[in-house]
């Protein structure tokens, strides 16, 4: 949970987008609750939710 503080500042310093930081997040949440699903399915997951997440930042 410290690290995540840490995290979010240097990708902010780097002038890197917050949103690959939020997919890498989600990504281990996904690796840490959703253990019995298939790789496909994560993949897909993960997929889906990127796309909706840069449909959403394009438009606003």
């Amino acid at each position: 949970m410290k690290n995540e503080g840490t995290e979010q500042k240097k990708g902010n310093r780097g002038g890197r987008p917050p949103r690959y930081l939020t997919i890498v997040e989600f990504n281990k949440f996904l690796n840490n609750h959703f253990v019995h699903l298939k790789v496909e399915v994560r993949v897909a997951l993960i997929i889906s939710i990127t796309i909706l997440g840069v449909l959403l930042t394009r438009s606003s």
